[in-house]
């Protein structure tokens, strides 16, 4: 095999096809001027979708980011200008591992100033989809060669890259503004009071976990660990938070690299300075508030050798001081002869702790199976589980779970991140810790030990497997969550229709225990379950727990008899009708786009016929939001030109006329609607204990005892973590009833937390006693319907008919405690 080479004819620079890679180049348009031109260059082949073609990469000093960046170019087919031929650029790590002057310099010998290049295009998209280079490895040596060889001309004569670019001006601007920017900050630094940590981890493709600092009072996001290090958003707090932290699980300060007292850092606070972690090293960047995304870095630290290297000799007394305060210490420092060529000058291999790899494969090729992150099952589980709950490349089977190494985790940080561990709480919110470090029952990591009533073993789960069994996690498919689903009604919840948040914890019961094998299963079935990917009814609804309805704030979600989700049963009673009767529909189609009716393209219809024709079932026509909405969608459609039927349930016996233009003619109309036949109200003589005014009776015990109990469901959903729209789904309710209930809830608990409530409150009781009437009390006080129908409110559920306090009573200290609502302290 021999040996790649740079190719110069004199006049322009090649680089010959190398393996056809595509992840070294961002490439932002595809090319469609002429896709033909691809198909003839490479006739060769024949009629291929994909065609090797001639590119350009194209030196781009005019890049604001880097201008040492190299452009990727449509070949010079024809007379385009450099903006119409760009195609994208050459990644920087991939610049870096080449020398990022490299292919500049090789530029310089094309009289167009240009490199010319292969790469492999889509022939039926225009997109590029690799370009033919070797391993930068590869590439940086035959380069190198080319650029040191006898044979090639010097040019010596001719100014440098660095000169042309200007870059050592350049490197004096950007050491100057650097310095500015690590001199000071934006705001003042807050005070301390104290700290907490919490465990974290970097998602389903990562095993690590970190601790997240925050401060007590406000909750403020102080810093998290990368490893020992603790890493500031404000490094000015690491002196409180030390103090805070008596025990701290991370590195200390040390004394710092030993350098001239005219390079040390002179400022009177810490550099404004914060980290980056990349693989083999760590970066160090200035807080940049113009720019908070910038990726711009002034020094590295290399962990094997300790070696940190700075761009700037002025930017090292910053670097030191910065490094020393995190902990980390430093054996040399290096830095470029010219500012801001670190990358130029020191090989990647020496600024990162990362092994070379020579034997770099001559093309990207995807082996099947499951990715590196995917959760590790044990075998044993797989016949116990439902077909279709697990694709074939969503986890990772083993024969049997061993020990393994927790990702280099030290004894103290595990203990204390399985302290800190939340996911495992949610599920088992009873759970006790033995201490015990055991194996994960799931993968075989390491786990702590813990036991909980309702199972009869201990149980062992580590945290990746819990993070996978979350809600942030799992599969994506409608499918694979609708078998789980049905799965965990029939072994957790008795058959019951499951609501999305009950899954958060593990039903247990501890009257009839289970196995620790069937918790494993409960769990694993949770992981085909992703939150927020699928509306839940249809996940009920696929799963055929949707016979019987869904009840939400607005009505009740059902199956049509097409087996269309309606999401009340007057819509059901349509869409039946429309099936039923031959007449083609589908449903929630999309309004047009409209600039200001429909800007996002949200809106919906709730049928569309095969005639283009939009349905709507109006559902709330005298609610004036609502009706306002309604009008929107009708002059939408009627500046669409777009034909609009509304129908209200009042319409719901003239459906037949309504729809006659679809019916087919002479064919028998099936309704699925009957009108309600009105009953005759039996006269009934009024019951005198439903006097308000009549006493402590059973009829205002009722209306206190369901008024109490409807707010105590509110504030026990609440605290279950569910908002109030998810409440008002639960206790079949509108959204709008819900804010009041935890309102009235917590007041009744402890009315003593709004002293003038109570005060009306007892006002109204006083009056109630005296036969005044609500009207009367109103005038007495000059309230407001609403102010005086809430105090009458207060007074029947505080005070009952006697006037005395019901809800709370007086304890040895002083104190209000809540007692029971029924009954006198």
């Amino acid at each position: 095999m021999s040996e790649y080479a740079v190719h110069w004819d004199g006049e322009v620079v090649t680089l010959p096809p190398g393996r056809a890679t595509s992840d070294i180049a961002w490439i932002q348009r595809t090319w469609d001027e002429d896709i033909d031109y691809a198909r003839r260059d490479d006739s060769r082949r024949g009629d291929r979708r994909s065609a090797r073609i001639e590119i350009r990469l194209v030196p781009r000093p005019d890049n604001d980011y880097n201008p040492l960046a190299v452009g990727v170019a449509m070949p010079p087919f024809e007379e385009l200008t450099l903006e119409e031929s760009h195609l994208g650029y050459l990644l920087d790590r991939f610049l870096d591992k080449l020398g990022m002057e490299t292919l500049h310099e090789l530029a310089r010998y094309s009289k167009d100033g240009e490199i010319r290049a292969t790469g492999v295009m889509d022939t039926h998209t225009g997109e590029l989809e690799a370009l033919c280079l070797p391993s930068a490895k590869k590439l940086r040596d035959a380069c190198q060669k080319f650029l040191t060889h006898p044979t090639t001309p010097s040019l010596d004569s001719r100014p440098s890259v660095t000169a042309l670019l200007g870059l050592e001006s350049y490197g004096v601007a950007l050491t100057r503004d650097e310095l500015r920017r690590l001199h000071s900050y934006a705001a003042n630094p807050q005070e301390i009071l104290g700290v907490y940590l919490t465990s974290e981890s970097w998602g389903d493709r990562s095993r690590d976990r970190f601790f997240s600092v925050s401060e007590t009072g406000s909750g403020r996001r102080l810093g998290e660990t990368l490893g020992n290090v603790l890493h500031l958003r404000d490094e000015r707090d690491r002196e409180g938070l030390l103090r805070a932290l008596d025990d701290a699980p991370f590195l200390l300060p040390v004394e710092e690299y030993p350098l001239p007292a005219e390079s040390r850092w002179s400022g009177d606070q810490p550099p404004n300075a914060y980290l980056r972690e990349r693989k083999g090293g760590l970066d160090i960047r200035a807080h940049n508030p113009d720019q908070p995304s910038s990726q711009q870095t002034f020094a590295q630290w290399n962990p094997r050798t300790r070696v940190l290297f700075a761009e700037d000799q002025a930017l090292v007394g910053a670097a030191v001081a910065y490094v020393a305060r995190l902990g980390l210490k430093v054996a040399d420092v290096k830095v470029p002869k010219a500012s801001w060529k670190m990358e130029a000058e020191f090989h990647y291999l020496d600024r990162r702790d990362l092994p070379e790899r020579p034997d770099e494969p001559d093309c990207y090729q995807s082996i099947g199976g499951p990715p590196s992150w995917a959760p590790c099952l044990p075998k044993r589980l797989r016949r116990q589980l439902p077909d279709g709950l697990i694709g074939a490349n969503d986890v990772k089977w083993v024969a049997s779970v061993t020990v393994g190494e927790h990702m280099g985790e030290r004894a103290r940080h595990f203990d204390l991140h399985e302290h800190l561990l939340h996911s495992r709480d949610s599920f088992f919110p009873n759970k006790a810790l033995s201490g015990r470090v055991v194996t994960c029952r799931l993968c075989g990591d390491q786990a702590s030990e813990f036991t909980v009533p309702g199972v009869i073993e201990p149980l062992g789960y580590c945290h990746t497997c819990l993070h996978h069994i979350g809600p942030d996690s799992g599969f994506k498919t409608l499918k694979q969550a609708s078998v789980a689903v049905k799965f965990l009604s029939t072994a957790e919840f008795g058959g019951e229709q499951i609501l999305e948040w009950q899954l958060d914890e593990v039903r247990l019961h501890s009257e009839q225990p289970i196995s620790a094998d069937q918790v494993d299963l409960l769990l694993v079935a949770r992981m085909a379950i992703r939150g927020g990917i699928w509306p839940w009814t249809k996940v009920l609804h696929q799963a055929g727990l949707l016979k019987a309805g869904y009840r939400t704030s607005r009505g009740v979600i059902t199956v049509a008899a097409d087996d269309h989700l309606c999401l009340s049963m007057f819509e059901k009673a349509i869409d039946d009708f429309l099936f039923r009767n031959g007449i083609e529909h589908t449903r929630e189609p999309h309004y047009p786009f409209d600039e200001q009716l429909n800007p996002r393209t949200r809106r919906r219809a709730d049928f569309l016929l095969a005639d283009g024709t939009l349905v709507e079932a109006w559902g709330f026509p005298a609610d004036p939001v609502y009706a306002a909405k309604m009008a929107e969608k009708r002059l939408l459609a009627a500046r669409h030109h777009i034909n609009l039927v509304g129908i209200t349930q009042s319409d719901l016996p003239r459906l037949p006329k309504i729809f006659a233009r679809w019916l087919e003619p002479g064919l028998p109309v099936e309704m699925t609607w009957t009108p309600p036949v009105p009953k005759p109200k039996a006269s009934k003589p009024k019951d005198p204990a439903a006097d308000p005014l009549g006493g402590d009776n059973s009829y205002s015990q009722a209306r206190r005892s369901e008024r109490l109990s409807r707010c105590q469901d509110a504030i026990a959903l609440q605290g279950r973590g569910l908002s109030k729209r998810e409440i008002a789904d639960v206790m079949g309710i509108s959204h709008d009833t819900v804010a009041p209930l935890l309102r009235d809830g917590k007041f009744y608990a402890d009315p003593a937390s709004d002293p003038d409530r109570e005060a009306l409150a007892r006002k109204a009781a006083d009056s109630r006693l005296n036969g005044v009437r609500r009207a009367e009390f109103r005038t007495m006080h000059a309230l407001s319907g609403a102010k005086a129908l809430e105090a009458w409110k207060d007074a029947d559920v505080l005070f009952g008919a006697n006037g005395l306090l019901e809800v709370h009573d007086q304890t040895t200290n002083g104190a209000a405690r809540p007692i029971a609502t029924q009954g006198k302290p």
